[in-house]
């Protein structure tokens, strides 16, 4: 199972005990004691198990002692008596934050203590101290056997201009006790499907309802080159559940990874290059060619799975220019070298193979 969606919520409760001593690192930093009578109030906090980590959201109203100023938040969160972890300072205007969560802290049953503490720092010099800390428990509760037993969803995949279409059919009671409340999706790109392009983590979609079955994942975490033909992507789609009695949601089973490969789409047609010789100077003797020349470059018009979005053009294999899908030819004046010229057709997010011209490379 790859990722939790929205659990329960426990509102916030005092630091004290177990957190002065998962928050050592910070209690070290307290404001200083002449300064404690002017310490502002903690946060409020409250959280929530989301999909991809456990959201949390709170108010803050105090202001800082003087001769202080309040910079900032920083949250933590930690298990039983394991290490706590922490996030990077946030902005003092920063009121909700989402701490991920790795698959041995989404186990059913695990207790999650999470705290938001605000930072303020000296106006003289700068030094750093820490305010009171408010925290939030949250707890991921477990999943009945006959939940357990419900088949996954079946899934299937599709590419559009603006994302992969994910469908699935889900046809399921859900045990007593419990209803059917919504869906999530989730993608990642990892080495087992694609070693030659950087991995990408996994991400989730919103929470979608209950009764949708299919949902365009927009791609927002891929680069090109995780788009180009051949490339793939693997994705899921996970059932949520609610129970009855108390609101608590827990996901089910998720489908297995299903590995989408982005479509061979067409080419630039005749992709050609031609050039003109720059003028021959009469201020040397005897008189020689300028070193400058005229590239110009012409393709036809691409067709394909969408109409063509647009083309890229590259030079020694970096991009140079990004042309309209209305254009078929680029003129400009170029130092007097080598060129080597690419090009491939963008359609929506997908891009074609890159190809070159019949002379790709001229002395010119």
């Amino acid at each position: 199972m790859s990722v939790l969606n929205p659990i329960r919520v426990m509102r916030t409760v005092a630091a004290a005990g177990l957190l002065a001593a998962a928050m050592l690192a910070v209690a070290a930093l307290a404001l200083p004691r002449g300064a404690s009578a002017q310490a502002p109030p903690a946060p409020t906090l409250s959280a929530v198990l989301h999909a991809d980590g456990v959201q949390m959201n709170w108010t803050f109203s105090g202001t800082a002692p003087r001769g202080w100023k309040h910079t900032g938040f920083v949250t933590t969160g930690w298990i039983d008596a394991a290490s706590p972890w922490f996030s990077k300072d946030l902005p003092p205007t920063t009121r909700s934050y989402k701490d991920r969560l790795t698959e041995a802290q989404r186990a059913p049953g695990t207790k999650i203590t999470v705290g938001v503490t605000p930072i303020f720092d000296r106006i003289s010099d700068n030094a750093r101290r820490y305010g009171r800390q408010a925290t939030a428990v949250v707890v991921v509760p477990a999943l009945p056997a006959a939940m357990l037993a419900l088949p996954p969803p079946s899934l299937s995949t599709e590419a559009h201009a603006d994302g992969v279409l994910l469908r699935w059919t889900y046809n399921v009671t859900a045990p007593a006790g419990w209803a059917l409340s919504g869906f999530y999706t989730a993608g990642k790109i990892d080495a087992s499907v694609s070693p030659a392009a950087p991995a990408v983590g996994l991400w989730s979609s919103p929470n979608l309802p209950a009764t949708a079955r299919s949902y365009k994942d927009p791609l927002t975490k891929t680069k090109m080159i995780h788009r180009m033909p051949g490339h793939k992507i693997k994705f899921e789609v996970t059932p949520l559940f609610r129970r009855l009695s108390d609101n608590a949601v827990q996901v089910g089973r998720s489908s297995a990874f299903v590995v989408f490969v982005a479509p061979a789409l067409p080419s630039p047609n005749n992709f050609r290059i031609s050039f003109r010789e720059g003028p021959t100077s009469l201020f040397w003797d005897p008189p020689q060619q300028l070193t400058w020349s005229h590239p110009h470059l012409a393709w036809n018009s691409s067709t394909g799975f969408d109409k063509v979005s647009g083309y890229v053009l590259y030079r020694y294999g970096r991009e140079v220019e990004r042309f309209g899908p209305t254009v078929t030819s680029y003129h400009f004046v170029a130092p007097r070298c080598d060129h080597s010229f690419q090009m491939r057709a963008a359609y929506g997010l997908f891009v074609s193979h890159i190809v070159s011209p019949a002379e790709g490379r001229k002395n010119c």
